[in-house]
């Protein structure tokens, strides 16, 4: 499929993240259950060594805010919560023995996440608020699913197949399920790959392939980030004031850097990143709002927290001491 780059194409999200989870969250846009025939929103992702970029169109997402925004989706989002309920039994259960029933369920639970995700960036009802965070809180099915049982079903895989436990995240749903992998395959989709989301279809690409895509989508998409300045603004997501040393997170290996009092700075956390972030003073992200994951987390831990800064993980770099104002929102480089 030709690129049409007439379409407004924004960097929405960047993740610390694999490609099996990042498929099974793309599948979602093309369905969001937030109208009665569902709502599409075309996306692109592009992946590289374990982080990824997710392009989406601003009208489609201009569109799904007003939609978020003009409706009640309490009743919505308490049918996620019921959801949920129901099927944590199932996480006590072995993975590598009931990996399709887990995938069926980790695919239901994506949809739930990622419609959170989203309407907790526009819905401004308490209720809903308060649904959203539990739904994307250390306590709710998706966390025990990426954090707890994800983890253990990689091993298994890994150590059944005698593959790198890094590589199987690289897999795809149905590969994870008939076990029919590959080493290089998956060697080649980690270093790099690009997920193409159009009108409700989704395709892989990687290889020569997705390195052509991203030379000629990237023509076209701006940067225009100061990496230079020495402070910046962000949303206080818990108040509170922290100074300390940088780590930044680009790639879940970094984690094992963050000590006891140091700044966690990442495009955003998730659910992997809990033990870390146990450890950090504070957390600065790139992205989010009041429902994000960094926000939940510091709310549950009381740590200071400032997120949406749109520049953290580039402009501040490790061993940086840095001054975190989750009162003001401000960031100030010290030294």
């Amino acid at each position: 499929m030709k690129i049409d780059n007439n379409k407004n194409w924004n960097l929405a999200v960047t993740r610390v993240v694999a490609l099996f989870e990042i498929w099974m969250a793309t599948e979602v846009y093309p369905k969001f259950p937030i109208k009665k025939c569902g709502f599409n929103m075309d996306t692109i992702v592009i992946g590289s060594n374990g982080i990824m970029e997710r392009y989406l169109i601003q009208d489609q997402l201009d569109e799904f805010g007003r939609i978020a925004t003009g409706n009640d989706f309490v009743t919505l989002l308490n049918s996620f919560k019921e959801y949920e309920k129901t099927v944590l039994p199932f996480f006590d259960k072995d993975p590598y023995d009931n990996r399709e029933e887990f995938i069926k369920i980790f695919r239901q639970l994506w949809v739930h996440e990622i419609t959170s995700f989203f309407l907790g960036s526009y819905v401004t009802d308490q209720k809903a608020i308060d649904i959203i965070s539990s739904l994307r809180g250390t306590q709710s099915a998706q966390h025990i699913a990426t954090a707890e049982f994800l983890p253990k079903l990689y091993k298994q895989i890994a150590s059944s197949l005698n593959i790198d436990e890094e590589l199987i995240k690289y897999a795809l749903p149905d590969e994870i399920i008939s076990l029919n992998l590959d080493s290089n395959t998956l060697a080649l989709r980690q270093k790099q790959y690009v997920i193409e989301s159009v009108d409700g279809e989704c395709r892989l690409l990687v290889g020569d392939e997705a390195v052509n895509y991203i030379g000629e989508f990237k023509k076209n998409i701006k940067n225009d980030i100061d990496e230079n300045v020495l402070e910046f603004k962000g949303n206080p997501a818990f108040q509170g004031k922290a100074t300390g040393k940088v780590v930044v997170i680009l790639n879940e290996n970094d984690l094992v850097n963050v000590n006891e009092g140091d700044i966690l700075v990442s495009p955003m956390t998730r659910t992997s990143f809990l033990p870390a972030m146990k450890r950090a003073a504070a957390y600065v992200t790139d992205e989010g709002g009041v429902t994000c994951h960094a926000a939940i987390v510091a709310r549950e831990l009381q740590k200071p927290c400032v997120v949406g800064t749109k520049v953290a993980s580039k402009v501040l770099k490790n061993g940086m001491q840095v001054e975190v104002d989750a009162v003001s929102g401000i960031i100030k480089i010290i030294n």
